[in-house]
């Protein structure tokens, strides 16, 4: 269920319970303090100092129970814990797991199972072919980017594939650098947070 919530700024903003949200909205990202994942709900404040090229500040609310709320329900006490995270490095779940039950995110590069070949998990608008029309046409969601192929939509990933890392710690897997990954990865990730609202709280 959403809730109407006022923050210490007495901005409202609107919040969904964890204990009632799927893992498509689920996100991870960096924490800006001490670079290290964490996952959960993503917030978004557009008040206060400017945080992300958007000028927004983004955190992630690894849990959202009672105690985060008044006894009315409708006044925001605190997101306890609750850790700003680089927008850069916001990846959004798929909702879906590889072949070990690891859960599949943005950002994740991938082995297929049936030929080896390493992948990107990408979201965003790319290229899918339509039988029908015969012919390619613009798609956004999840798909899978790898050098040399055509891009081509995730499928089922518990059945062919397995992760081996992830663009922002194991850049080399796929030859490139952190710094290059970041940057052609923010433009999508600012896409990903404005575009998708049913798990993005803003004020």
């Amino acid at each position: 269920s959403l809730l109407a919530v006022r923050d210490i700024n007495h901005n409202y903003i609107v919040v969904e319970r964890r204990s009632q949200m799927s893992n498509h909205h689920l996100y991870k990202a960096k924490r800006r303090e001490n670079g290290e994942w964490t996952e959960g709900s993503l917030l978004r404040l557009t008040s206060g100092k400017a945080g992300g090229k958007d000028g927004c500040m983004y955190y992630i609310i690894p849990e959202i129970t009672e105690e985060s709320l008044s006894m009315q329900g409708t006044e925001l006490k605190f997101f306890s814990p609750c850790y700003e995270v680089d927008v850069s490095t916001v990846c959004k779940s798929t909702g879906k797991k590889y072949m070990d039950q690891e859960a599949a995110y943005q950002g994740d590069i991938f082995e297929s199972q049936v030929n080896g070949i390493l992948m990107i998990l990408r979201y965003g608008t790319y290229q899918a072919y339509c039988p029908v029309d015969r012919a390619y046409m613009d798609s956004v969601g999840f798909y899978a980017e790898c050098k040399g192929l055509p891009d081509m939509p995730i499928g089922d990933l518990n059945s062919y594939a397995l992760k081996r890392g992830n663009i922002f710690d194991n850049p080399d897997l796929i030859g490139g650098s952190t710094d290059e990954e970041q940057k052609k990865s923010s433009a999508s990730n600012l896409y990903c947070v404005s575009e998708y609202h049913g798990g993005v709280y803003q004020s």
